[in-house]
């Protein structure tokens, strides 16, 4: 096990959460690009667009200038891993919004815990835990506090 400095897991960790977020927030600003054309609203998501691309760019200068360069590759793949984690999650719960609420949840635990196993198998970086429970965590967050996508 490689041993790292206290900076390269606060960084690493900052780098998810930034660095999902982001992600998440493209994405979805990215779906909603047809109805800004449709709605003559381009100015504003081309700002938008170009603040989250500032804001990633900043985020990917932080963590390759910070993080310790073996635990770099990790920490990018972990990052970018957490849209179709998110994606996967809020399908799940697209699908079964009708049936009973206990459902999506079961299925979503489901699905994070095979992903765990994956990852405990494959003797993966700690990163890769911490992605998938950061998604976990929005994804409660989503249901917890009622959010309509």
């Amino acid at each position: 096990m490689k041993q790292y400095r206290l900076r390269d897991y606060v960084f690493a960790i900052i780098t998810i959460v930034v660095g999902g977020q982001v992600l998440f927030n493209l994405a979805f600003s990215l779906l909603g690009l047809p109805y800004a054309i449709s709605n003559n609203m381009l100015p504003e998501v081309f700002l938008v667009l170009a603040g989250y691309a500032v804001l990633g760019a900043l985020v990917f200068a932080m963590m390759r200038y910070t993080v310790n360069r073996y635990l770099q590759k990790d920490t990018l793949i972990s990052t970018a891993l957490t849209l179709p984690l998110m994606g996967i999650l809020l399908a799940v719960g697209i699908v079964f919004y009708e049936s009973a609420d206990w459902l999506p949840i079961a299925i979503s635990i489901v699905i994070s815990a095979l992903y765990y196993a994956f990852v405990y198998i494959k003797k993966a970086s700690w990163v890769y835990y911490f992605a998938m429970l950061y998604v976990d965590i929005l994804a409660i967050s989503v249901v917890l506090f009622d959010i309509q996508i």
